[in-house]
């Protein structure tokens, strides 16, 4: 019985210390120059979404009149997640950023992104 009981008690330890991946990435979105368009996350008008481990957040950019969308910059470089989803259609820009990070070491869980926007010649 006691040895049943260790055993129980091992395989229950073990199968705990299995880390999952329940991290939560908290995303914050903007526009710059402010007038020069809106950057949203999803199908709202929300600047700022949580997503957990290996979720897709889809970020949406649009240009004012007599703007263009130029590229996205943050405080993480974009290279290390993968950017999935890319679409361009109404004047909109829409881009999938898997939440995962491809080096762990660096990895950063409070991402901001800017979509910069330039005018128009």
């Amino acid at each position: 019985m006691k040895k049943l009981l260790y055993i129980l008690t091992l395989f229950l330890l073990l199968g705990c210390s299995k880390e999952e991946e329940t991290r939560i990435f908290t995303l914050t979105v903007n526009a710059m120059p402010p007038e020069a368009g809106t950057v949203t996350l999803e199908m709202t008008q929300e600047t700022t979404g949580e997503y957990k481990w290996g979720s897709t957040a889809i970020i949406n950019a649009k240009p004012s009149e007599g703007y263009e969308f130029l590229n996205w910059t943050g405080n993480v470089y974009l290279a290390d997640f993968m950017m999935t989803t890319h679409s361009q259609e109404n004047n909109k820009l829409t881009q999938g950023i898997e939440m995962r990070c491809l080096d762990i070491t660096f990895c950063t869980y409070d991402i901001k992104v800017t979509g910069n926007f330039v005018k128009k010649n």
